[in-house]
């Protein structure tokens, strides 16, 4: 004849259960969040409308000409290491961009002249374009006016609305980019990053 249950043995048979529930509890939430970390990294960007962004810091070099206001915030943005993470965007109907710095001074729209300075990587992180430099070991603008043709299309759109003393990283398409067309180093359908910023702005 069997004996009846104890007090003793429900308790032991309770701390069992209850062990072996935590142990299930904690094992789902590790395998949950490994899963979560293996996620496409999504990359917040705005859209042109008309604006784009970035530039990296000019290091010890000096911008010829430049007297710029300080700017009102900074942030960090991702290196050419981390630059297939745009190609997400590659289908996107105008240019993105993300804003590094945000200018303080006159405001680029259209028919105003804009001095530049920048640098231009593609997706893999090949540097393919920046800013000349004098034997000064400074900076030479690149002027344009905005809205006469004179850069391509993400260019346009995302400069125009930028203030004097921004930094903003232009997320461009191929679209408004050089599209088909082989220019140079840059292979056709490229997608292209460019970091620019803005140092001066001439009204009509």
């Amino acid at each position: 004849m069997q004996k009846p249950f104890t007090f003793v043995s429900i308790l032991i048979v309770s701390f069992v259960a209850l062990g072996a529930g935590a142990y299930f509890l904690l094992n789902f939430q590790k395998d949950r969040t490994t899963s979560l970390s293996k996620l496409p990294v999504d990359v917040t960007l705005g859209t042109t409308k008309p604006a784009t962004e970035n530039t990296p810091a000019t290091g010890n070099l000096k911008v010829q000409g430049a007297n710029i206001v300080p700017p009102k915030q900074q942030q960090q943005l991702s290196t050419p290491n981390k630059f297939t993470d745009y190609e997400q965007f590659a289908a996107s109907t105008s240019t993105q961009y993300q804003d590094e710095v945000i200018g303080t001074g006159s405001e680029a729209s259209t028919g105003d002249t804009v001095a530049m300075v920048y640098k231009g990587w593609l997706t893999d992180g090949t540097l393919f374009d920046q800013s000349k430099t004098n034997e000064l070991n400074q900076i030479e603008t690149f002027n344009f006016k905005l809205g006469a043709g004179q850069v391509i299309a993400g260019w346009e759109q995302g400069i125009s609305g930028m203030k004097e003393g921004g930094k903003r990283r232009l997320v461009i398409p191929a679209t408004f980019g050089y599209g088909e067309t082989e220019q140079g180093p840059i292979p056709p359908n490229s997608m292209l990053i460019f970091d620019v910023e803005l140092i001066q702005v001439q009204k009509p």
